[in-house]
């Protein structure tokens, strides 16, 4: 790998770092894929 790649590699990885960044705003996004869609009855028979 040439010195040019090795900076372009760390620039890039740089980058994508910073992009994957927690944002503002984002603190609630993991108790958002926490909430269900309410209780379910697996036992109970549906009626068609």
């Amino acid at each position: 790998v040439s010195e040019r790649e090795d900076v372009l590699l760390a620039e890039r990885m740089a980058k994508l770092s910073e992009a994957n960044e927690e944002r503002e705003g984002d603190d609630d996004s993991e108790e958002e894929e926490d909430t269900g869609m309410g209780d379910v009855d697996l036992d109970k028979q549906q009626e068609l």
